[in-house]
């Protein structure tokens, strides 16, 4: 169905994290984000990766030694690789309960923390950039909180500096199967936002936007949003 070829401008982010080279190798994935905050301005922030829909497959690629000439990282290299991660959030000032899960069965991998602020997981991000070079390209401030007047951003509209022109063919069908999620909840209900391919819950409280990666990359869809809330 896909080919097993992993997406090769990842390759250095894939040797550092085996999860990423485990995704590389199948275009079914989905991530998923979620940003939950309180009136105060903490809250709670979870970073998914789920490829249960390519287990049977990612089952047979984790018994092969190599795939295409590139070593297939063994479930202690994943894990290595997650913790190293959780890691970076735990040593991030305004960052606790950080925590993170491996379920090897469905291919589901999962990081959890809770923030005194949003704007501690632009800190994170900002770590992670001087860690890894190779996410150099995911913008650097990418939320904040006004809790004067009541003003939430997702200010990502830099997460689309990659060039889909630019993006080998692999990663195109890589980045055209994979899905993103983001989902966005407040204890306060919405008054506005700006943008409007984020849907709205019935209790306007949450919102969320859906598409494959290529959308956002090839500004289809953006992740760039303005809640003000009541």
């Amino acid at each position: 169905m896909h080919s097993t070829r992993p997406n090769c401008s990842f390759k250095g982010f894939s040797l550092l994290f085996g999860l990423f080279f485990l995704l590389a190798l199948t275009s079914c994935f989905d991530v998923i984000e979620k940003i939950k905050t309180t009136t105060n301005g903490s809250g709670d922030y979870t970073l998914i990766f789920n490829a249960s829909k390519s287990k049977i497959r990612l089952n047979s690629i984790m018994q092969m030694s190599a795939v295409n000439g590139h070593k297939v990282p063994s479930k202690k290299e994943v894990a290595d690789g997650i913790s190293e991660v959780e890691d970076v959030f735990r040593k991030t000032p305004g960052i606790t309960g950080v925590k993170s899960s491996l379920d090897w069965q469905n291919y589901i991998f999962k990081y959890e923390c809770h923030f005194d602020k949003i704007e501690s997981i632009n800190k994170v991000l900002a770590e992670m950039k001087k860690k890894y070079p190779d996410i150099s390209f995911l913008p650097g401030q990418m939320y904040s909180f006004d809790l004067t007047n009541k003003v939430f951003l997702a200010n990502k509209k830099s997460v689309n500096q990659l060039n889909y022109s630019d993006l080998s063919l692999s990663d195109r069908e890589m980045f055209s199967k994979a899905q993103f999620t983001s989902v966005l909840q407040f204890e306060h209900t919405i008054k506005s936002h700006e943008n409007k391919q984020y849907i709205s819950s019935e209790n306007s409280k949450s919102l969320l936007i859906r598409g494959t990666i290529s959308e956002f990359i090839k500004k289809q869809k953006s992740l760039y949003e303005k809640v003000v809330l009541n």
